[in-house]
């Protein structure tokens, strides 16, 4: 990869990512399910899919080519980045309606210590996860536009 500053990308797809878990968010407070925890996996293949797409413009940047490690720091960053921004907005939204706490308590009675911030921790923790699972995944594909083999 040339030493080219890819900061635009993440920024641009952790911005798109951010609101597409809001609209997701709200189609599913609107239906009646934002209670279902499992449901919440759905963020997961929205960050995969613009991980993706990121990496993808990267590619098309590079002229077909893509260093390994820093694909995985592309599509790390702004998995991370997507999930710290949902998080924060997440505990802005707790101040205005106990919806988030209440649901963590009965899914997560040990996170009763954290309060008000642990919808916001419980975010920024599993998008961290999921940011390492998904990069990985996605640069084994990618791998194959890298230069080094």
């Amino acid at each position: 990869m040339k030493t080219r500053d890819y900061n635009h990308i993440i920024i641009k797809y952790a911005g798109v990512t951010v609101v597409l878990y809001i609209l997701y968010f709200v189609i599913m407070k609107m239906l009646g399910w934002a209670d279902v925890p499992a449901l919440r996996f759905v963020n997961y293949i929205i960050y995969a899919m613009a991980a993706y797409l990121a990496l993808k413009d990267v590619v098309k940047a590079e002229g077909g080519a893509l260093d390994y490690l820093g694909g995985l720091g592309i599509a790390f960053l702004m998995g991370v980045s997507s999930f710290v921004v949902f998080g924060l907005l997440i505990l802005i939204y707790t101040h205005f309606d106990s919806f988030f706490v209440d649901t963590l308590l009965v899914d997560f009675p040990t996170s009763a210590s954290l309060g008000k911030f642990g919808p916001c921790i419980l975010v920024i923790a599993e998008g961290t996860v999921a940011s390492v699972v998904v990069s990985l995944t996605l640069m084994q594909y990618f791998k194959k536009f890298s230069k080094e083999e």
